[in-house]
């Protein structure tokens, strides 16, 4: 993704398709978006390859691990956890390979109490298998 460069971002992923799944350095353009808050631009690689929301790194983080990272407003953090959620909502509770899922961030984070309140609105069903 170009910094900062959305439209021209979805040009080139309309002309070349396959830089929607490539991977660079580990992390797919999704991962990318994402972790940068780029909204429109996460909508569009969702929307283009569903299944894109269950790629991992190689250290075993999802798109929706990188789409809280500190740094992001919680406005934005919602967002995404509601857009990704909707493609796997058991995305919040899958673990990467240090045993770290987006649950336990929001556990141990200043805004906890709000998040973990959103992931239980969001996700019911999955929050209850879960027991949170």
């Amino acid at each position: 993704i170009l910094k900062g460069k959305i439209l021209t971002s979805i040009y080139l992923c309309d002309i070349y398709p396959k830089l929607i799944s490539m991977k660079t350095k580990d992390i797919t353009a999704l991962h990318t978006a994402a972790r940068s808050g780029y909204l429109e631009m996460v909508e569009y690689l969702c929307e283009k390859c569903p299944t894109l929301v269950l790629t991992l790194t190689n250290n075993g983080s999802t798109v929706l691990q990188y789409a809280v990272e500190d740094g992001i407003c919680i406005v934005i953090q919602k967002y995404l956890c509601k857009l990704l959620c909707t493609y796997n909502p058991h995305l919040i509770f899958k673990r990467d390979n240090n045993g770290n899922s987006v649950v336990d961030k929001f556990i141990f984070s200043d805004c906890r109490m709000e998040m973990m309140k959103y992931l239980r609105e969001l996700c019911p069903e999955a929050m209850k298998q879960h027991c949170y």
